[in-house]
């Protein structure tokens, strides 16, 4: 399981290049720093269990201050669900919400954010691993980004967003360091899509 930090620990680090910003602002760079991070490496994969206790049953994401970015690999007790979008399932199935009949569960998407449905609806346990990325109201992040280059790039993070606001007293400075940024996430990209290239097809998407 995932050890989380107190966002405020993250504070020095962040504000070294912009002292001067206030706390809240500060914590807003920060998360936007973690969710870009998590999002372009696909990092944060936890697993989770979760008793469904009505065919129709939304559960939310069962991890604290996080958002579901993927599901990976899914189960129904012992039936293999297949993670797929809203938009697939509706060309799909055209009336799936409508449907009254519960069977065997073939397929998890979403349809808020967040939010987990299964389909054919059905009760039991959902066994599932997730692809996380921070939440935009997060008060904790996972301690992994805390350590050695993604703590350097979280920090880089944080003074791209805060350096280039329009208040900023060092754009340039900000303009370099959302070049270094946004150059390392396409780095972090290429390495998690080669992760996912060396793992087994999937035949339909499952973005979410």
């Amino acid at each position: 399981m995932t050890i989380f930090v107190d966002i405020e620990d993250f504070l020095p680090e962040a504000i070294k290049w912009a002292p001067n910003v206030s706390d809240p602002v500060a914590l807003k760079a920060i998360r936007q720093s973690a969710r870009a991070i998590c999002k372009a490496a696909r990092n944060w994969v936890e697993p989770a269990q979760i008793a469904i206790s009505h065919p129709r049953m939304q559960p939310t994401c069962p991890v604290q201050d996080a958002d579901i970015l993927e599901i990976r690999h899914a189960f129904l007790d012992d039936w293999q669900l297949e993670p797929v979008t809203l938009q697939w399932i509706n060309d799909a199935y055209p009336r799936w919400p409508f449907d009254l009949e519960h069977g065997n569960p073939h397929y998890i998407t979403q349809l808020q954010p967040n939010t987990l449905t299964v389909y054919p609806f059905a009760t039991g346990t959902l066994f599932l691993q997730m692809v996380l990325v921070p939440s935009r109201r997060a008060s904790s992040l996972p301690a992994f980004l805390m350590d050695g280059a993604l703590a350097e790039l979280l920090s880089d993070g944080a003074a791209s967003f805060l350096l280039t606001e329009l208040s900023s007293s060092n754009p340039q400075l900000g303009l370099a360091k959302k070049q270094t940024f946004e150059a390392a996430l396409t780095t972090l990209k290429i390495e998690a899509l080669r992760g996912q290239q060396r793992a087994p097809l999937r035949t339909k998407g499952a973005y979410f």
